[in-house]
């Protein structure tokens, strides 16, 4: 049987359920700070991820069209230095026109690329590009480089393929135009001499023009301002003509 003195009081009670919840509550803190370090620790880790990615060298190749010539253009789209470029083509690229040997950046690594650069060399032509060709159009190209760092980037191979771009919109003024815009010059100037016909070239003399215009401001203004200093008189004269009032 209990003594009276050893019954537990309220204040017991409360007491150890405060000591329960606060130490509930700490843990709760703890987990819930772990929790927010690890959230921090992580976007710290992927905001350095991606401002490395953003600060990398980039280097890729892809086709360009200059009317129905076909140029082939590495470039280094990143924000960094690239070393030691390295490009594999499979199949090895083929044209009628034009012979991959002696393309000094596909022999061996281009040393440095800067940020921007560009290496464009001529491919092929459209009109060679048939079906009867026997040339292959699709090719995988696998680009491997490093960062002033030293940092190694192997990046995925990917498809280079020709027959996407093929009937596709050639872009304006191209070669094709530019060489028939040249033709009709040289057929119109052939029309010249041949009826002798004279040229006619009127030149503007813009500082002569400038000079004129600012005499004629001149004369404007001295104008007005003979106009406004008459005024007073004028008005004098007037007043005297008057009558008098009674």
């Amino acid at each position: 049987m209990l003594l009276a003195d050893e019954t537990p009081k309220i204040t017991d009670w409360m007491q150890a359920w405060g000591t329960l919840i606060g130490a509930t509550l700490t843990v709760a803190a703890v987990v819930l700070t772990g929790l927010l370090l690890r959230h921090e620790i992580r976007a710290a880790r992927q905001a350095r991820e991606m401002a490395d990615e953003e600060a990398r060298p980039y280097v890729i190749v892809d086709f360009d069209f200059r009317g129905v010539i076909v140029l082939l253009v590495i470039q280094n789209i990143g924000r960094s230095i690239a070393h030691d470029v390295e490009i594999n083509f499979d199949p090895p690229l083929a044209s009628k026109a034009f012979d991959f040997d002696d393309v000094q950046a596909l022999k061996g690594p281009i040393r440095m690329m800067a940020p921007g650069r560009k290496i464009p060399f001529f491919f092929d032509s459209v009109l060679e590009r048939s079906p009867d060709a026997g040339l292959p159009d699709s090719y995988s190209v696998s680009i491997s480089y490093r960062d002033s760092a030293g940092t190694k980037y192997d990046d995925p191979p990917y498809t280079l393929d020709l027959q996407t771009f093929l009937g596709t919109a050639m872009p304006p003024n191209g070669l094709p135009e530019l060489v028939g815009h040249v033709r009709d010059m040289r057929d119109e100037m052939r029309k010249w001499r041949r009826y002798g016909t004279p040229l006619f070239v009127r030149t503007i003399d813009h500082r002569a023009e400038a000079e004129r215009s600012r005499e004629a401001l001149e004369k404007q203004k001295a104008k007005r301002v003979s106009e406004v200093a008459s005024e007073p008189d004028e008005e004098k004269a007037e007043d005297e003509s008057r009558p008098p009032r009674l």
